[in-house]
């Protein structure tokens, strides 16, 4: 049997993994537990497992950590940026995570915030909980419609991927810039257009769904410059991460009544009270909640013990992440 070593209490693990992958696990694999106060073992200790398994919350690997031969570290659910760093790769480790298993569920929540800033949610809510007014008049709001709108994808990952076929029905125009798109992933969207810059895909497009990675080249590529190149009444969504848009500015197009956006990530979370955005109605705040839901937790354990067992038999490992990979993740 292969050992495991999830580095985190067994409650964590319980809120992923039910009764039917358990019963898979604890047929080729011993578990241990990292419990809540305990530190994190030294590198001899660690090294004694085939698989440290991470999910929210697990301590960060010891800095100079150096992996046994071919051991995983599997990260049950998405961003590894406190638990691995691109140091423990180069000194052997092996990683994964979720992959796409729960890709479309955060596309869902950028269907849903593009539709809801197409019909002014953020305007709405105000008139009627907080101003208890009844609005029957188009005046404080634009109402628009998602069909055959064009619609431009900053990024083109597993969530921007599985956002397309929710948009296909409107009779929607799609476009994307990725400069890291594959060969592949172009062969599967032959039919959708790939912008050859940011400018262009802003110039392009009445609404633009954020999935960029947060990487020092994108830092503020959403700014003033190309939110001025949207139209009259152009949506932003950002489901991804806050480095990459400018908030003032923003806030500045809402202000001037050009702009309508919802955000689930922001700058810095929570987001404060006086950032920019909190007081306008034309932006449609969340609190970083797109996904994955909880009802579909038990899909990143049934991803896991999926690796699990594909690891055990010396196959593809689901959602193995290369070095390079890791220097642009979101």
């Amino acid at each position: 049997m292969i050992k495991i070593l999830y580095l985190n209490p067994k409650s964590s693990f319980e809120i992923f993994f039910k009764n039917e992958s358990v019963e898979k696990i604890n047929k080729i694999a011993q578990i241990e537990f990292l419990n809540k106060n305990d530190e994190i073992p030294p590198q001899e200790k660690l090294n004694t497992f085939d698989i440290l398994m991470g999910a929210w919350g697990s301590p960060m690997l010891p800095a100079n950590y150096k992996a046994s031969k071919n051991q995983l570290y599997l990260m049950v659910t998405g961003t590894v940026a406190q638990q691995v760093k691109l140091e423990h790769l180069e000194n052997g480790l092996r990683l994964s995570n979720w992959g796409d298993a729960i890709s479309h569920t955060i596309a869902e929540s950028a269907f849903m915030q593009i539709l809801l800033s197409l019909r002014g949610a953020g305007a709405h809510f105000q008139k009627t909980h907080v101003e208890k007014l009844w609005v029957t008049e188009d005046t404080d709001t634009t109402l628009q419609t998602l069909f055959r709108k064009n619609v431009g994808l900053l990024g083109f990952g597993a969530i921007a991927q599985k956002l397309v076929p929710l948009l296909k029905p409107f009779d929607t125009q799609i476009s994307f810039y990725d400069p890291y798109v594959t060969v592949a992933t172009l062969e599967k969207f032959p039919y959708l257009k790939q912008a050859s810059s940011v400018r262009e895909l802003f110039s392009n497009n009445h609404i633009i769904s954020n999935h960029s990675a947060n990487i020092p080249e994108t830092d503020n590529l959403i700014n003033a410059e190309m939110l001025a190149l949207m139209p009259e009444n152009g949506v932003i969504v950002n489901t991804a991460r806050g480095n990459s848009l400018d908030e003032e500015a923003l806030a500045n197009e809402h202000r001037n009544g050009r702009l309508w956006s919802s955000l689930d990530v922001y700058k810095k979370e929570p987001a404060a009270e006086n950032n920019p955005l909190r007081n306008e109605t034309r932006c449609f705040m969340m609190c970083h909640q797109a996904g994955p839901t909880l009802d579909c937790y038990e899909l990143m354990g049934e991803r896991a013990t999926e690796n699990i067992y594909r690891y055990t038999n010396n196959d593809t490992i689901l959602g193995e992440i290369s070095t390079e990979q890791l220097q642009r993740m979101t």
